[in-house]
């Protein structure tokens, strides 16, 4: 199955679009390392944070469809996929990370001098530098594995194949959790050396599975047109995906409710003063912005025949999805400022990374199929379609 003129059109679009966004976000955040080069480094993590957190969301759930039978998991499995093959980008975007890493964790050293406890032993630079190889060793060798025994399914329509990927993601899945929590205690957690949350890697996770979710979306959407997309994307397959949406929606804010309570109800000082600075100045009223925002986007998404419309739909997980961007200069940056100060070109390294990324996505994702192939479920849903024609955007009649 070879993609539709609709679908490879806009994707050469985005692919000659994105390359002129990422160069003139260079531009300006060079001209932002000058003014203030330790806000440069703060503003690439939260940047890098977000490009990575939706690429590993992207594997997390590539290995969930391959576990299950779902029909909804076939629209969104390939965008998945390509979303999962940018890791090995995200591991040399990495770099800078390490470059400025004293000016974003304190703690950081790479002096050995003399006898340290195991807290002190697991934040020197060298071990900090092979923790972060090993986990995008793992993450990329996962993704690439399981890939190309899809692709290969694709062309060669080899049950067993299929079989493989499915044994494949179940280990893939637990080393996919414990990486994802120890890489989160790493770069975002440690942030503040006096601070930990038990619950904070399954935050994280519920964080890049809604991210990810939001945007096969809202990807999905922007390519209606096309035929394959008109032909699996049925009622029954949007209303599934915005169940989805809704219970990865409930998941991350059920775990945020969890640790603010434990943290709270502890009343460890260490422990509360993380909240106590983003409840202050002007964080708090980006905090209660970010609370009307998600609880508005649940009580749609909530409300009975809106998960049918699939713009609706598709309006809610965009929505979402610049909610999480918005979620890590909450989560970054009160621990360096005191209150919320935009400097004009903050919006910079976010588009010079996610142009470069968005470039890498589209070519992945143009190479192969958009949907599986030599999948019983798809035909099923391609013939009950047949029998049901309707306008993708709207709900049925019937």
């Amino acid at each position: 199955m070879n993609l539709s003129n609709p679908i490879r059109q806009r994707l050469d679009r985005i692919q000659a679009i994105a390359p002129i966004a990422a160069v003139l976000g260079l531009f300006l955040a060079v001209i932002g390392a000058f003014l203030d080069i330790d806000h440069f480094f703060r503003v690439y993590l939260m940047a890098y944070l977000f490009l990575l957190e939706l690429a590993l969301g992207c594997l997390g759930l590539l290995l969930v469809t391959n576990m299950i039978r779902g029909k909804w998991m076939l629209s969104v499995q390939r965008i998945m996929a390509a979303g999962a093959r940018t890791i090995p980008l995200l591991a040399v975007l990495f770099i800078p990370v390490l470059v400025g890493l004293n000016r974003v964790y304190p703690w950081a050293s790479f002096a050995i001098d003399g006898p340290r406890s195991p807290e002190e032993t697991w934040f020197i630079g060298p071990f900090f530098i092979l923790r972060a190889v090993l986990y995008f060793g793992v993450w990329s060798a996962i993704a690439y594995v399981l890939t190309n025994w899809m692709y290969q399914a694709d062309r060669e329509n080899d049950p067993e194949l299929y079989r493989k990927a499915q044994r494949y993601s179940a280990l893939g899945l637990v080393l996919f959790f414990v990486t994802v929590t120890f890489s989160t205690i790493d770069w975002v957690l440690a942030l503040n050396d006096h601070w930990f949350s038990s619950v904070y890697g399954w935050l994280a996770m519920s964080r890049q599975a809604l991210v990810a979710m939001g945007f096969s979306i809202a990807l999905l959407y922007w390519l209606r047109d096309a035929k394959e997309i008109k032909a699996f994307v049925i009622e029954r397959v949007r209303v599934d995906l915005g169940v989805i949406l809704l219970a990865t929606l409930m998941m991350w804010l059920y775990l945020n409710y969890v640790q603010y309570f434990i943290m709270w109800a502890g009343d460890i000082p260490q422990e509360v003063e993380w909240y106590l600075i983003r409840f202050d100045n002007n964080w708090i009223t980006f905090l209660y912005l970010g609370i009307i925002v998600h609880v508005i986007s649940l009580l749609l998404l909530l409300t009975p025949g809106l998960k049918k419309i699939f713009g609706a739909t598709a309006s809610i997980a965009i929505v979402l999805v610049l909610m999480r961007f918005a979620e890590y200069y909450w989560l970054i940056l009160p621990n360096f400022e005191n209150t919320v100060a935009i400097r004009w070109w903050d919006s910079a390294l976010p588009l010079a990374l996610g142009g470069v990324w968005v470039a890498l996505f589209a070519g992945m994702l143009k190479g192969q199929p958009i949907l599986p192939v030599n999948v019983p479920a798809l035909e099923d849903v391609v013939e009950e379609a047949a029998e049901r024609p309707q306008n993708i955007g709207e709900p049925s009649t019937n």
